[in-house]
């Protein structure tokens, strides 16, 4: 009888032999022989012996988890398989899994007033050199800042009740992995509706004041503030009714002095700013008497 031996299979080519993932990601691995044929590349996750656990030249593993606060290993294996059942020895394709993130330890965000910004902070105990990704939804895939402080832009809320808005973080470090996403909340505070002001103008003699009244249709417990100018200025007055000093007209022709009235809640939330108009006439010449 003639015993035939046919050369021993080549080992299979792995690309790439060893790769780094994140915890929770899978790796791929792709094999290929030195010399073409009728081949068949069998994949398992241990040297000799064991159940294939893939079959196929291009390998995605499941996923790797980490644990561990240091790397950890998976080593799984390939080997060729010829048209005659006659098999090579197997070549190791290494996955190094980098622990997993922590995930971001955030401060609460005090609640704000519509049309201001809110800001956002992150701290991470063990990741010293992680960065901070924000999203504005879950599974958002552009960030809206990096970095560990995020101010927002101004948040807008018309309803009469709070608005909650939810921001996500994720720690990434130097590898490109990412923890966990944390959700954090901003509890925006409705507008405050504008005041209302009677009369809105007011038309006084030289040398004399008037008095405006403001109320409001919607908001309550809030109060009314008197300024001179349409924003910032000086705070003239705390009240709905604010009578305006004695205001004069020296001239020949009508003068006018604006004022501005706002409401502000115990938030801190303000309105709009309000005008109110004074007209000013002037004032009149002292009569002649004849004779004296």
């Amino acid at each position: 009888a003639t015993v035939v031996i046919r050369p021993a299979l080549n080992l299979p080519l792995v690309t790439p032999p060893v790769t780094t993932v994140c915890n929770g990601t899978t790796a791929t691995f792709v094999a290929s022989a030195v010399l073409p044929g009728d081949l068949t590349f069998t994949w398992y996750d241990s040297l000799i012996g064991g159940q294939p656990i893939f079959v196929g030249d291009t390998f995605i593993t499941d996923t790797l988890n980490n644990p561990q606060i240091v790397n950890l290993t998976r080593t799984f294996f390939v080997e060729l398989t010829d048209s005659t059942g006659c098999a090579s020895l197997r070549t190791p394709a290494v996955a190094i899994i980098i622990p997993g993130l922590n995930t971001p330890i955030t401060m609460p965000v005090a609640p704000v007033c519509s049309g201001t910004s809110a800001t956002l902070t992150a701290t991470s105990l063990l990741d010293s050199a992680a960065t901070f990704y924000w999203y504005d939804s879950l599974t958002a895939t552009t960030p809206v800042f990096i970095g560990d402080t995020f101010v927002t832009g101004p948040l807008t809320s018309s309803g009469p009740t709070d608005l909650i808005r939810t921001y996500f973080v994720e720690t990434r470090d130097s590898s490109n992995c990412t923890s966990a996403r944390v959700p954090v909340l901003v509890t925006l505070l409705p507008a405050l509706d504008a005041p209302l002001v009677n009369p809105p103008i007011a038309t006084v003699c030289s040398g004399t004041s008037t008095t405006f009244t403001a109320s409001s249709l919607i908001t309550r417990n809030a109060t009314f503030e008197w300024y001179d100018s349409l924003s910032g200025g000086t705070l003239l007055y705390t009240g709905n009714m604010f009578q305006t000093p004695v205001l004069s007209n020296n001239g020949l022709s009508n003068l006018s002095e604006q004022y501005y009235v706002q409401l502000k809640d115990s938030n801190g939330c303000t309105s709009l700013r309000i005008p109110v108009l004074v007209i000013i006439t002037p004032a009149l010449n002292v009569p002649i008497v004849s004779p004296p």
